[in-house]
């Protein structure tokens, strides 16, 4: 399953949250994975954000969710917050990234496993390798684009991370890589249950785009999240979740890992 990394987008929609909310108090978890570790870089998370091309960004904050749910379908997303009532605050963030390669790719096939997929195809000069990262080449100005193999995003972002650029390989004669059309819902559910005081986060959700072909590559992004005051503290499941069917001895007789694609009313 295809997974996004969308912390800076998070931050920004929280961040916008929190000025609304005018800094009463600091940001705690409630023992959700995630929640300490993201507010633990918050602040480099915000200099990742000032570091992106102006516009790449866009953030709203709001005391009602119809404006925030029109920002998001203004940038082509249809998830929408729920209105919460007059002790709730809304906020939302989008990220466009638009890149163009240096020099066209050019449209061919690659074998990938048992199938054939649509690919790019670079020619020497259009990119670099840096070990097990391709470098591709963009237009001046644009955010340089890495890829590399990896059976999960912790992995390949492990590996661009520690990219040594001080040894490139330049014998390599062309570049292949999948073409990309995906859009896709991105768990934001680390954002439920922060506290600032008595604001508690009790809606959030994310979404994520990306376009790949011989000319280039759009990511595009959307994060939503909500906060209500004096809420009443409830115990929730957002999020892929685990379901055991226990017998009275404690045994384990059935059980399941269920994930977003099969959260809906039984028919």
């Amino acid at each position: 399953m295809s997974t996004v990394y969308i912390d800076p987008l998070l931050a920004a929609a929280f961040n916008s949250l929190d000025a609304l909310i005018a800094g009463e108090g600091s940001w705690s978890g409630s023992g959700r994975p995630g929640q300490e570790a993201f507010l633990g870089k918050l602040g480099a998370l915000t200099e990742t954000i000032a570091s992106l091309p102006p516009g790449a960004i866009e953030t709203i904050a709001a005391r009602s969710a119809g404006p925030v749910n029109d920002f998001l379908a203004s940038h082509g997303f249809a998830g929408s917050l729920r209105e919460a009532g007059p002790q709730s605050l809304y906020a939302a963030a989008v990220l466009d990234l638009l890149v163009e390669w240096g020099n066209p790719g050019s449209a061919t096939s690659l074998r990938v496993g048992h199938r054939s997929v649509p690919a790019v195809r670079f020619k020497k000069g259009q990119f670099r390798v840096d070990g097990k990262v391709l470098s591709l080449e963009t237009k001046l100005g644009q955010p340089e684009v890495c890829v590399c193999e990896s059976a999960t995003l912790d992995e390949g972002l492990a590996v661009i991370d520690g990219l040594d650029l001080s040894a490139p390989d330049w014998d390599f004669a062309a570049a292949m890589i999948p073409m990309v059309s995906l859009d896709i819902d991105v768990d934001a559910s680390k954002m439920i249950g922060l506290r600032n005081g008595d604001w508690t986060v009790d809606q959030a959700f994310a979404r994520a785009k990306l376009r790949l072909d011989p000319k280039g590559a759009h990511a595009q992004a959307a994060a939503a999240m909500a906060a209500t005051r004096g809420v009443v503290k409830t115990f929730k499941i957002a999020g892929p979740f685990t379901i055991a069917f226990v017998t009275g001895d404690g045994q384990v007789a059935i059980a399941y890992h269920v994930t977003e694609e099969h959260f809906s009313a039984p028919v």
